[in-house]
């Protein structure tokens, strides 16, 4: 069912008249946004989006009044299209659908933004904006990453799906292989710097401050020890699913697999960031908004961990923490293949 809840509400006048005559009402919408440069922008913009699917409506009509096809028949040719050989399941058929006239839809919103033209008025409020430089604040960035890289997992059964990021709780009694895996949080300080380069990184006060008195005091150096080891602590190990989603769209997923990571909170990401030997073979999220976690958390990956699941339609039972979107999947995917197609790298 459409969701009708407003984005945001105007008081306009004389709206019985208004509401007779579409004309003037989104003339009057245009009048009273033009105090809100940036609700009016996203009117603008939902205005287009709407105008696109309308076309693209009107596009498969145009197909079935010219083929002399019933709508029905062309939308089921394009169900069978997306899934390819796949068996179809009662469930996924809209979801076929809807995959196949993505694409249409996208080429109508295209070619409409190339001939939208924004306003003078809005257009300055845009160039004042954006001159005014105003950085947002790391929890505001977290929100808005999560909304950009970050998709909602569907109520239900859980099921294992290409994006999904798991949590591994061993110390919990769970048969899943996903959370009884071997990667704690321990495996984390393998990817640190080590011995002395360490205090260069850490951004911690508190550890800061021990070592700098540790220095020939043996308690001191046993509490900066335990504030690291506390620091590591507050990490999280982590599982991506990289399977090729090929391999579940021909119902030939015999295994999964999954590349190793680490959420680490955003004040100790220079702990992670600045291995030389390590670098190369690292891959960093923005930093996002993560369940109850509080903070910005950044995902860090390391290609030189993948772990393998046998039958994970039957063996993965846990729910993920969150599911990565389609194109931020598809960006780890071909970093990690340019990985696992060579050995190492060669630097002077």
């Amino acid at each position: 069912m459409a969701d009708f809840s407003p984005a945001f509400l105007l008081c306009l006048k004389d709206k019985h008249h208004l509401a007779a005559d579409p004309v003037r009402l989104a003339a009057a919408i245009r009048q009273k946004t033009a105090a809100l440069p940036g609700q009016s922008i996203l009117w603008e913009w939902e205005h287009i989006v709407h105008n696109a699917a309308t076309r693209t409506t009107d596009l498969i009509l145009q197909q079935s009044h010219t083929g002399g096809t019933d709508v029905l028949s062309l939308l089921c040719a394009l169900i069978k299209a997306s899934a390819g050989k796949a068996a179809i399941e009662d469930n996924s058929r809209l979801s076929h659908l809807y995959e196949a006239l993505n694409p249409l839809h996208y080429d109508q919103l295209e070619q409409a933004s190339r001939l939208t033209r924004c306003s003078h008025e809005v257009a300055q409020a845009l160039r004042d904006a954006m001159d005014r430089k105003a950085a947002l604040k790391a929890e505001h960035k977290a929100s808005l990453n999560r909304a950009l890289l970050v998709a909602d997992i569907p109520p239900g059964k859980a099921c294992p799906v290409p994006g999904s990021v798991y949590i591994g709780t061993p110390a919990k009694k769970c048969q899943c292989p996903v959370t009884r895996c071997r990667l704690t949080s321990a495996i984390v300080d393998e990817w640190t710097p080590q011995g002395s380069s360490w205090p260069n990184w850490v951004t911690d006060a508190n550890y800061k401050a021990l070592n700098k008195a540790s220095d020939g005091d043996p308690d001191m150096t046993t509490a900066r020890d335990s504030r690291k080891a506390a620091i590591l602590a507050e990490c999280h190990a982590a599982l991506v699913e990289v399977t090729p989603s090929c391999d579940y769209a021909q119902a030939k997923t015999g295994t999964a697999r999954f590349l190793a990571g680490i959420l680490v909170p955003e004040q100790h990401v220079p702990i992670f960031r600045v291995q030389p030997h390590d670098r190369l073979y690292l891959k960093e999220l923005p930093g996002i908004e993560v369940g109850t976690l509080k903070g910005p958390w950044h995902l860090i990956l390391n290609a030189r961990f993948l772990y393998s699941i046998p039958n994970p339609v039957r063996r993965v039972s846990s729910r993920p923490l969150l599911r990565l979107r389609n194109h931020v999947l598809v960006d780890i995917q071909a970093w990690f293949a340019a990985h696992a197609a060579r050995p190492g790298y060669l630097s002077v």
